[in-house]
């Protein structure tokens, strides 16, 4: 099962991530108690580079217990590659056992692991991206405010700022529920030279950014926001009346932001009329 690709800008070398070992099966078997983290460096022709294999491993009881992990990768701009995830299971990436949770990662470009940590809080990594200096920002969701390390604390859905040496560094919040339920899920984020971090995803119920409330669907109505260096709102859209998320976002050179996503329902964007599919 593929898990997500990163391609690095400089030498255009691709990142993957991928899962091998599910058995697809209802039942509870043997083969449920370990998968494999497979992770890959290739070239932009294709050639496989380096490759690595991490089994994920849980005890055979009880019975529900199944190993499972899903990661996302992003070029650190050093050659190497960034990683970001929850397990359910134990691994060891090669710097020691890590279990049940969270975790950030860095591999060097010849695919070493340079380190590994597990996150202390209760959080669900959505998307990881790097700056220029190797700093690692995660968007998450989680339950509550989460504990990130390092006396950081962050808010039920934002984004975590790690060091290179992937220390929690500061934190800030995607959007703030006005309603019982209600909520931001930021499910992609692009850092920009300048320091602002561009997140898009989707919210549900009545949700705050900055100065404006917005009442979002019931399955989820997509939104993008800038947020400045020092994690203040720049500015934030936001589409009440569609149904949608926007699942992927990027900067370009002038580092404007360019988005996408699905969406059902119909809206006007920058003088443009658009009409979303029949469903999202």
């Amino acid at each position: 099962l593929a898990l997500d690709l990163a391609a690095d800008a400089t030498t255009g070398d691709l990142f993957t991530a991928a899962v091998h070992g599910y058995d697809d099966l209802d039942a509870r078997t043997p083969t449920d108690d370990a998968v494999e983290l497979v992770l890959t460096r290739r070239s932009g022709g294709g050639q496989t580079l380096w490759t690595h294999a991490y089994d994920v491993r849980v005890d055979p009881t009880p019975v529900e217990l199944r190993a499972d992990v899903h990661v996302r990768v992003a070029a650190d701009g050093a050659g190497g590659m960034l990683l970001a995830g929850n397990i359910q299971g134990t691994v060891d990436l090669g710097t020691g056992k890590l279990s049940n949770g969270a975790i950030i990662a860095r591999l060097s470009a010849d695919g070493a692991t340079l380190w590994a940590h597990r996150v202390p809080g209760e959080l669900t990594v959505k998307d990881v991206a790097a700056d220029a200096e190797g700093r690692l920002y995660v968007a998450y969701t989680a339950p509550a405010s989460v504990d990130l390390g390092n006396e950081v604390k962050g808010a039920s859905a934002g984004v975590a700022v790690f060091t290179a040496d992937g220390t929690a560094e500061r934190a800030f919040a995607v959007g703030s529920a006005e309603s019982e339920g209600a909520g931001a899920e930021p499910l992609s984020l692009a850092p920009g030279a300048d320091g602002s971090v561009a997140v898009a995803g989707r919210y549900t119920g009545t949700v705050r950014f900055g100065a404006n409330v917005t009442q979002g669907s019931g399955s989820g109505s997509p939104f993008v926001a800038l947020y400045r260096r020092n994690g203040t709102l720049g500015w934030a859209k936001v589409r009440p009346g569609v149904k949608g998320s926007v699942r992927d976002v990027s900067r370009d050179t002038a580092g404007d932001v360019v988005a996408g996503g699905d969406f059902q329902g119909s809206f006007s964007w920058a003088g443009a009329s658009l009409k979303g599919a029949s469903s999202p």
